[in-house]
């Protein structure tokens, strides 16, 4: 189950990020700025370090009504037994898939904790210059 955050006094409201007038770039960090070097902004939950992260996994997330997606894994097997023009499509991406060494955590079977999930996603930070993901 996935849970809103506690807010303190200190929080700034909740930005809604479903209504379309917010444009999340103006409100986080520089997209090269590493938000692990920044003071903590938000007080109220343990789980996030910056306000925007909060408010995205309560405005965005947590309003879906599934936070992952039924197919939580990748089965390959299955996919490569398709029938032609997929079948091309699916060796095509599985192949990239092995050279980037992601084939076999895509395939990764476990039952998924959505709480961690969202939190996940709500609190990824892509470090766009080396190409890492934090």
């Amino acid at each position: 189950m996935v849970h809103r955050p506690s807010r303190t006094a200190e929080d700034s409201g909740l930005v809604d990020f479903t209504k379309g007038a917010n444009d999340m770039r103006t409100l986080r960090l520089s997209m090269d700025e590493d938000p692990r070097l920044t003071t903590k902004q938000f007080l109220g939950d343990p789980r996030f370090w910056l306000n925007h992260q909060a408010d995205w996994y309560e405005s965005v997330i947590m309003t879906k009504k599934h936070v992952t997606i039924e197919m939580k894994w990748v089965d390959w097997e299955y996919l490569r037994r398709m029938t032609s023009p997929v079948s091309e499509v699916v060796e095509a991406i599985h192949a990239r898939c092995v050279e980037m060494d992601l084939a076999d955590i895509m395939a990764f079977q476990c039952d998924w904790n959505e709480e961690v999930v969202a939190q996940f996603y709500a609190t990824l930070w892509v470090d766009t210059i080396n190409h890492v993901m934090h």
